[in-house]
């Protein structure tokens, strides 16, 4: 009896010793920095090699653990009709997905020598001539400007993001998917609501205004949202991507955007996309008052000047928005033109030859601060270098701001699944039913 005892407490001891096996974790980051090396003459330096570089991040160097060249080839555009028939994407090791862009691994270069173009269109903020007008200037591209080196995705949002196309390079694809647009969706986003100001808006007769102040902060939010949102899909892919943003303006509410407007562009930078927003709108002349298809203002600010100051101020708001997303991620705006293919143009020719450096982050500190990035390489090449210098690091929740937080939650409502740190407490009161 004592030994089968003593077997049995033994047995227990080694189950608990194997139990407790030591677990040991390490998280690393692959930090992707695509590097434009030119000579003074513009043209593409392609002779460098890995050692060639100095990587420094906060001024300590990194160890270059991924080295690519993407050779784009200086192609002349030619008519749909007159191409010949364009190499296709690389099969992917899977079957593709739909509504995803495909990715075979990541951190791995994918399409080799292309140029990738993702077409966006915001119909969340744009009326139905807008959408009609860049719709035109997106076929106008693919039937005439679009060369054998280019790969194109095609992404819209209306209720959600969505992905029409993936990358590919089949130009009577991509004009299938463009011209399947439904004109006028999700175009009534496009409108601000009221804020409830009794010397601004349309006169409708109404008895009470009301205020609906904080619908346009969600949709403003909402908007960059889904940019985020996008770069996120294509942030596995390390080449250099350009997003051609066609919208009719972001509007914005004081101070209240600002945060998500940060997250949007420190994701892009994070994914190297470069934003290439264009107002669809064109060129617009601002008649006192509003135009034909607004009702008359209320109040006296049209008598005092107010209601056309007013509306020139909200159009800048929707301008500078879409003025700062181009800028804080290396690419360009296009305002105030009636050709849109302009805007498709400046982002294709930005997209040249350029050297995919890559290094893994080890640190375990997650502060969300921004990390510098310093590429430099030999003096005798003379060469001007154009790289994105430096991204904020991941931030853990404890060490977010109040303003980080209400936007993380906000994300978290708008998921079809939300998930949520919110933590619930639930008192269950008892009633007695019937006598005893």
């Amino acid at each position: 009896m004592y030994r089968l005892a003593a077997t049995v407490f033994l047995t227990l001891c080694l189950a608990g010793q194997q139990q407790e096996i030591p677990t040991f974790k390490t998280t690393t980051r692959l930090v992707v920095v695509d590097v434009f090396v030119r000579a003074r003459n513009g043209k593409a330096i392609d002779n460098l090699k890995k050692e060639d570089f100095t990587l420094l991040e906060n001024g300590k160097a990194q160890e270059i653990a991924v080295f690519e060249f993407q050779r784009i080839a200086d192609e002349t555009a030619q008519p749909a009709v007159l191409a010949a028939a364009p190499p296709s994407a690389p099969a992917p090791a899977t079957a593709a997905r739909a509504n995803v862009i495909n990715v075979q691994t990541a951190g791995k270069v994918q399409y080799q020598d292309k140029r990738l173009l993702v077409l966006f269109f915001d119909f969340s903020s744009m009326q139905p001539q807008e959408q009609i007008r860049a719709q035109q200037a997106a076929l106008k591209f693919l039937a005439e400007q679009m060369t054998p080196s280019d790969m194109v995705s095609i992404m819209t949002l209306g209720g959600a993001v969505q992905v029409a196309q993936d990358f590919t390079s089949d130009r009577d694809r991509l004009t299938q998917v463009i011209k399947s647009f439904h004109i006028g969706e999700a175009s009534e986003l496009a409108i601000e609501a009221d804020t409830g100001d009794p010397n601004s808006g349309e006169y409708t007769g109404a008895a009470f205004i009301a205020d609906e102040t904080e619908f346009n902060i969600f949709n403003t939010d909402r908007k960059l949202a889904g940019l985020e949102s996008a770069v996120r899909m294509l942030a596995p892919l390390p080449e250099k991507k350009a997003l051609i943003y066609f919208s009719a303006g972001i509007p914005k509410t004081g101070v209240e955007n600002h945060s998500q407007i940060e997250s949007t562009v420190n994701a892009a930078i994070r994914a190297n996309v470069s934003f290439y927003p264009i107002d669809a709108r064109g060129l617009v002349a601002l008649a006192p008052g509003g135009d034909a298809s607004k009702a008359a203002p209320r109040g006296s600010s049209v008598f005092t000047g107010q209601a056309i100051a007013t509306q020139k101020q909200k159009f800048n708001d929707q301008q500078e928005t879409l003025f700062t997303l181009a800028d804080d991620t290396g690419g360009k705006a296009l305002l105030d033109s009636n050709d849109l293919t302009l805007g498709i143009q400046q982002a294709h020719e930005d997209l040249g030859s350029y050297y995919v450096l890559g290094y893994y982050d080890n640190s375990p500190v997650a502060d969300g601060k921004f990390r510098r990035v310093q590429v430099d390489v030999p003096k005798q090449y003379q060469a001007q270098l154009d790289y994105r210098n430096g991204y904020f690091a991941a931030k853990e929740f404890n060490k977010s701001t109040s303003t980080d937080k209400e936007r993380q939650l906000q994300e978290a409502l708008l998921l079809g699944d939300p998930v949520t740190d919110l933590p619930l407490a639930l008192e269950i009161n008892y009633f007695r039913l019937v006598g005893d």
